[in-house]
């Protein structure tokens, strides 16, 4: 049996109920905590889709064919995409504060326009399941870079098969067993990346190409022999099928993914559409009209529910069930808008044009827009609305430069990768004279380290040290409650590039600063509890074995005293449009003695590699932070804290005289003198 050059609405109804199930998780993990493997159903039913709609073209020679292909691609993608992408990147910079969660987004939406936003992603090192995905307006957009990735060589190997009538058989033949061979190396792949790197697993092409792939060779086998579904089970195979993806959507495992969690809602979409396509004649129970309604515009709507639940995140909350229902019915209102006045009639209008000239116009619009979205990102100190804008106050990870310059030495950046899992960034004096020995301070760790970037960079511009930055986000070094190669995933390459390298450069009475966040981030963790103890025992151990070898040689090794936890970050709450948000309800005050309380094992911790090793020593950047009962997160109007317990620009500021009286007590070298090379002239 040949499949039929018609519509199936009982495929628009499968991609109904998978928008819906990835809207319903997306919106609240706990409505259908699998929901998200809808993207999978969409990827099986694009290759199958995407086969059926180039049968209608598969008289035209090679170039007209592919012609015609990205044509039709360029005018059911394109015009959506770059109107969802415009108006989100303008509402993040108006809306969006200016913040540790958003330094991917910039990536990701640069990479989207052209179709390779799962690569942003992938960099990132971030899980698709982790907290800072769900803040950036643009994640959703991964999936789009999939499919489009695939398109580049699948209408090929289509078109060679297609063509087996025309051509020496054989060549269709081969064509069907590459694309055969290519799902099956994908999906070797996807076994070897969930479980070897299960981040880049998720977004890769190659992990997801078998997805896609199977759509297509199901449709192949279609054209070719028949049908599988037999219409006497045809409903037993549709309830079996429906039973099984129901079962993906409520119990899909995130964190084994694709593979092994992938491979039922796959199974089940092919029987599904082996079934709906052999229904065609007849209306299947599956094919509601409201189910398939949203199917047709689910394009749409995916595109749109996912920057109206990230804006509302950061604005008004997504937090209580009313929050939930408005987000959901802006989210339907827009996509609706989206199709009857952008993605139908663009697509029926460029579906006219010829297929070149369509490609060429599709090129030259994504270029104008990317390049309208990168001034906005650019202009967004100008458009935002929030006063998280105020670097000079907020933010802490740009180098000391107030004023230009206000130190007598100019600060050079030079940047480089340590390891594949790490980087390094080291700030020299340039354009003065330093007198007196310098010792070098090399600085390592997490995010905290880094936010402590204007801090040490001012020791730079004031003093001319030179300063090395070590820093892995999620990589905590001397970890002290924990094993810091197990703290953040993938470590140990980190720290064993960056030991090397220090133990390299470091001379007696250089200073290795040792900031990190040490303690959990909920107050009610005892740290001395039974279950915590063999771990802070095998943490001190590694620390103690880590720093030995550069204590002994002479350097003086600083660890960071534990800060101040807040239960809401003060970036999310600072602004007109914000504060209102359910998360800032938890306050931005602790009392002093639950905080030192909280803090002593940690605090016992050090004094323990302090007796074991020399040249060890404690800074203490609470009495500055939280001089008074409660600790609060803002002091004299100022924010100290950018989020929970990363410290900003001002506390930077605030920290620095305490920070450097501190290392100016360690050294035990001639003070030194820093002037501009003028006036040492």
């Amino acid at each position: 049996m040949r499949v039929a050059q018609v519509h199936f609405p009982g495929i628009d109804a499968l991609r109904g109920l998978a928008v819906l199930a990835v809207i319903a998780y997306h919106a609240d993990h706990g409505w259908l905590s699998g929901g998200f493997v809808g993207v999978d159903v969409f990827f099986v039913i694009s290759g199958y889709v995407i086969s059926h709609a180039m049968v209608g073209v598969r008289d035209l020679g090679p170039g007209s064919f592919l012609a015609s292909f990205y044509a039709r691609r360029v005018g059911r993608i394109v015009p959506a995409l770059l109107v969802c992408l415009l108006v989100t990147s303008l509402l993040e910079a108006m809306l969006v504060p200016a913040s540790w969660e958003g330094r991917f987004n910039r990536d990701t939406v640069a990479l989207a326009y052209w179709g390779f936003a799962n690569l942003a992603l992938m960099r990132s090192g971030e899980d698709y399941f982790s907290a800072g995905p769900e803040f950036n307006p643009f994640t959703h957009t991964w999936s789009l870079g999939v499919e489009e990735q695939f398109y580049l060589l699948f209408p090929i190997l289509f078109f060679l098969w297609l063509s087996r009538g025309r051509w020496p058989d054989w060549r269709g033949r081969v064509a069907a067993a590459f694309l055969a061979v290519l799902a099956f190396a994908s999906l070797a792949c996807s076994v070897y990346l969930s479980l070897a790197d299960p981040k880049v697993a998720y977004f890769s092409v190659l992990s997801r190409v078998w997805e896609l792939a199977a759509g297509a060779l199901l449709f192949q086998h279609h054209q070719t022999r028949r049908i599988v579904a037999d219409s006497r089970f045809k409903d037993a195979q549709l309830l079996l099928c429906m039973g099984g993806l129901a079962a993906s959507f409520a119990f899909s495992d995130s964190s084994r993914f694709p593979i092994p969690w992938a491979l039922l809602p796959v199974a089940c979409t092919l029987g599904l559409l082996d079934a709906v396509v052999s229904g065609a004649a007849r209306r299947t129970w599956l094919e509601q009209r409201a189910l398939v309604a949203t199917g047709r515009w689910s394009y749409s709507l995916y595109l749109w529910h996912w920057p109206v639940f990230v804006l509302f995140r950061w604005t008004c909350g997504l937090d209580t069930l009313p929050l939930k229902l408005t987000a959901l019915a802006m989210s339907f209102a827009l996509a609706l808008a989206s199709y009857r006045w952008v993605e139908l009639p663009l697509r029926r209008r460029l579906s006219a044009g010829r297929p070149v000239r369509v490609i060429l116009a599709g090129v030259a619009s994504v270029a104008l827009a990317s390049l309208l979205g990168l001034g906005i990102h650019e202009a967004r100190h100008v458009l935002s609305m929030s006063v998280t804008t105020d670097c000079e106050v907020w933010n802490p990870y740009r180098t000391y430069a107030r004023e230009g310059n206000s130190g007598p030495c100019k600060i050079v950046r030079e940047q480089q990768g340590l390891t594949a899992q790490g980087r390094r960034s080291t700030y020299v004096p340039g354009e003065c004279e330093v007198s007196g020995a310098v010792p070098r301070i090399f600085v390592t760790g997490n995010s905290h380290s880094v936010a402590y970037t204007r801090m040490v960079t001012r020791l730079v511009a004031e003093h001319g040290y030179t300063v090395h930055m070590y820093y892995e986000f999620g990589c905590s070094f001397a970890h002290l409650t924990g094993s810091g190669s197990r703290v953040g995933q993938n470590c140990q390459p980190f720290f064993d590039g960056m030991l090397q390298d220090i133990q390299l450069k470091a001379r007696p009475g250089d200073i290795l600063f040792l900031p990190s966040l040490r303690t959990p981030r909920n107050y009610d963790e005892d740290l001395r509890s039974s279950v915590r103890q063999p771990a802070m025992t095998a943490a001190l151990e590694e620390a103690q074995r880590s720093l030995e070898p550069m204590a002994r040689a002479g350097a003086r090794v600083v660890f960071e005293a534990p800060k101040p936890i807040f239960l809401s970050q003060a970036h999310r709450c600072s602004d007109w449009f914000n504060r209102m948000n359910p998360a800032c309800s938890k306050g931005f005050e602790v009392g002093r003695e639950k905080f030192l309380r909280f803090r002593a094992p940690v605090l016992e911790q050090m004094d323990r590699v302090k007796a074991n090793l020399p040249n060890v020593s404690v800074w203490d950047p609470a009495p500055h932070l939280c001089p008074l009962d409660p600790c609060h997160a803002f002091q004299d109007g100022k924010p100290l804290f950018h989020d929970h317990d990363h410290v900003t620009a001002y506390a930077n500021d605030v920290l620095y005289p305490s920070f450097r009286d501190h290392l100016r007590a360690l050294w035990v070298l001639k003070p030194t003198a820093a002037r501009p090379v003028q006036q040492a002239q």
